[in-house]
């Protein structure tokens, strides 16, 4: 495992990253360092903190930590092996938190797994030339992108998995080739498109399913879409290289929102009022099944825990349908924060509206990048939801793909019984966690690969029975560990045996089960701070 300065990792970033842009623009704009403040944009926030030991600059996966805490990196975590807790620090839960808090630190730019030529970077797992991005997992040549999984050649994308030479893309999966694509899935060569699945070829497009050459709605034979693709991107590659961005999807889709445009008479038969669906019984039974595992009792209705849960995670949004029909849920990415809620239609009324609203063949010659949203203003409708494949009790959850009994989960990928999470992919039986991998039976669990029965744990790989918990690594049930890896039974860093484990453990969730009973937030992982110690306090 390595974790650069940065210099390494960015020569491997600018190298792939023209690479990439031969492949997806159709030649090179310069160097990656001309761009970065434009690729950086509409990306899930990260986090900032100077180190406490060495005053370096931390990138910190995402900006919930607490001001006033204790940073370091995590080259500076304490090598010297951790002193064992005195009795009367462990004597009741009061007096354990005044001396975990003495002793606990927040780690940036952290690395974990086999990865390697990362740099100003954090929470990257299993992966290879990673630059000015958080929350990557199992890439390869990615930068200033956050949260992505499985995937290759990525630069300012945002969410996502399964992508490969994509640039500005957000909410994708099993994409290739693609720029500015917004919710697009099983696509290749897609260009400032949004709602479109299994599409090849396709440019200013929205809600289109199985189409190839396309350009503002309407198929055109292949040369001739060709041609005005190659004009269109050769437009792209010198407005780039001179103003060193190019207007984003959302920019687009705004400037068509300002035009007039009146929707034809036809439009109101794609009508669908959204279908409100009641919250599955399968996902309390879910809930019950995670708190009896986890914290040892049931903590009753679901629904008592949402705002406890919600904390660190994203909201789902109810718009009103542009159609008329009523609200929708939209989800609350970045990216998607950013298109006017104008232009929103459920995702009933998104594909007959598609097939009806499509630029004329001189519509679609005149088109150009400066005009786009003059020219979409009457066709730029769409759903920010997307649901794929086999979907079952899925209620409020606007990005679904094989999922089933979720309840207000951003996107739910390949995720069981679940509720008010965010992009938990590959999980099940997770609730209250954002951007956990590949885990299960976790609450209130953040940033972290492949952990399992976990309680406020953020920043973990390969862990299990763990609470209370930041950047570790194969440890196994601990509490209040930081910085730390390969424990077992331990106790702010000390292995203490499985006995003492156990009972600081039944102490530490008396309280938790008595404030969540009280109707009291409880403590979370985000919540220490650097207390001063009894010399600063005389």
């Amino acid at each position: 495992m390595k974790n650069d300065t940065g210099i390494e990792a960015y020569k491997y970033a600018d190298r792939h990253f023209r690479e990439t842009c031969k492949v997806v623009l159709g030649g090179e704009v310069g160097e990656l360092k001309e761009y970065e403040k434009w690729l950086l944009e509409l990306k899930e926030p990260r986090g900032s903190a100077k180190s406490s030991v060495s005053g370096k600059e931390l990138v910190l996966a995402c900006p919930d930590y607490p001001a006033g805490a204790r940073f370091i990196s995590m080259e500076e975590a304490p090598q010297a092996k951790a002193q064992p807790l005195s009795i009367n620090e462990i004597k009741d839960i009061d007096s354990l938190l005044g001396a975990i808090s003495g002793r606990f630190a927040y780690s940036g730019n952290l690395v974990f797994g086999n990865s390697q030529f990362v740099g100003e970077s954090s929470d990257v797992s299993d992966s290879f030339y990673v630059y000015k991005s958080a929350r990557i997992s199992g890439c390869k040549s990615v930068a200033c992108s956050t949260v992505f999984k499985d995937s290759n050649y990525l630069f300012g994308c945002n969410v996502g998995s399964k992508d490969e030479f994509c640039m500005r893309c957000h909410q994708c999966t099993f994409d290739t080739r693609c720029f500015e694509a917004f919710l697009t899935m099983n696509s290749s060569d897609c260009y400032y498109t949004l709602d479109c699945v299994g599409c090849h070829g396709a440019m200013f497009s929205f809600g289109q399913r199985n189409a190839m050459n396309t350009i503002g709605n309407l198929a055109l034979p292949k040369d001739k879409y060709l041609a005005l693709r190659s004009a269109l991107l050769e437009q792209m590659r010198e407005r780039l290289v001179a103003d060193k961005r190019l207007p984003s999807l959302a920019d687009v889709i705004t400037m068509a929102s300002r035009e007039k445009a009146l929707l034809p008479k036809e439009a109101k038969q794609a009508a669908r009022k959204y279908e409100r669906k009641e919250s599955p019984a399968q996902v309390q039974k879910a809930w019950d099944d995670t708190c009896g595992i986890v914290l040892g009792k049931q903590l009753g209705p679901l629904s008592s825990s949402k705002e406890w849960l919600l904390r660190h995670n994203l909201r789902v949004r109810m718009v009103q349908s542009a159609l008329g029909s009523g609200e929708l849920p939209a989800a609350s990415y970045e990216n998607l924060r950013a298109l006017p809620e104008g232009r929103y239609v459920n995702i009933d009324e998104a594909q007959p509206l598609a097939r009806m609203l499509a630029l004329t063949l001189k519509e679609a010659e005149a088109l150009t990048l400066a005009n786009a949203g003059k020219s979409l203003a009457h066709i730029a409708y769409f759903t920010p939801q997307l649901h794929v494949g086999t979907i079952l009790n899925a209620y409020r959850c606007p990005i679904t793909l094989w999922s089933s009994d979720c309840e207000e989960v951003h996107g739910c990928v390949f995720v069981k019984k679940s509720a008010y999470s965010t992009f938990p992919r590959d999980s099940d039986h997770v609730f209250g966690c954002a951007y956990s991998f590949g885990s299960s039976f976790g609450i209130n669990c953040y940033n972290s690969f492949a952990i399992q029965r976990c309680f406020e744990v953020d920043s973990a790989r390969g862990c299990t029975g763990c609470y209370y918990c930041h950047n570790i690594e194969n440890v196994h049930d601990s509490i209040f560990c930081s910085n730390a890896k390969n424990l077992r039974y331990a106790v702010g860093n000390v292995e203490v045996g499985k006995e003492e484990f156990q009972r600081i453990k039944a102490m530490v969730l008396s309280r938790v089960l008595s404030d969540a009973e009280a109707g009291r937030m409880p403590m979370g992982i985000y919540d220490f701070m650097q207390l001063p110690s009894k010399k600063e306090q005389m």
